[in-house]
């Protein structure tokens, strides 16, 4: 039998707050860091090394302006156990920095889910757009399974 993986999200503003809440209604054990925004006692990690620590399913749920630099530090903090996601909501370059910066060391998969705090709470059909990389197949596998386990359709597409 397999184990779902632990989940850690890094961030945790509008967005980052609703999946938490989502994977807590779920039955999913999440940790979660953000520098600025205050994470639930039981779910927040002291630091990003904690939170790498406790997670190997890492949801990258920062700024698109932040991002590359997130994943540039993130990289060496990163070990083959983990799978990095981010949840932007524009794919080509998100997806080809995961590309670039984590490589086949790490894997990788694109997400942009058709959901928010918004459509959350007028509990709307949930519907996740993956883009997959072909690098990564078990990365892609379990943000599918992930997603289906709250509730939400998924749809591969290519990032562009």
């Amino acid at each position: 039998m397999n184990r779902f993986p632990r989940i850690g999200v890094l961030g945790h503003g509008r967005f980052g707050a609703a999946f938490g809440t989502l994977l807590e209604q779920h039955g999913h054990h999440w940790t979660a860091w953000d520098a600025s925004a205050p994470v639930p006692d039981g779910h927040a990690a002291v630091d990003l090394d904690a939170l790498l620590e406790r997670a190997e399913l890492i949801v990258v749920g920062v700024p698109l302006d932040a991002f590359e630099a997130v994943l540039r530090d993130l990289r060496p903090r990163l070990q083959s156990r983990h799978h990095v996601i981010d949840v932007c909501s524009v794919k080509e370059a998100p997806c080809q920095w995961m590309h670039d910066i984590l490589g086949d060391g790490v894997g990788h998969a694109g997400t942009h889910p058709l959901f928010g705090p918004l459509s959350i709470a007028r509990a709307e059909p949930l519907r996740t757009v993956v883009c997959p990389s072909a690098r990564h197949p078990e990365t892609a596998r379990l943000t599918r399974a992930l997603f289906a386990s709250i509730g939400s359709e998924t749809a591969d597409q290519d990032p562009s």
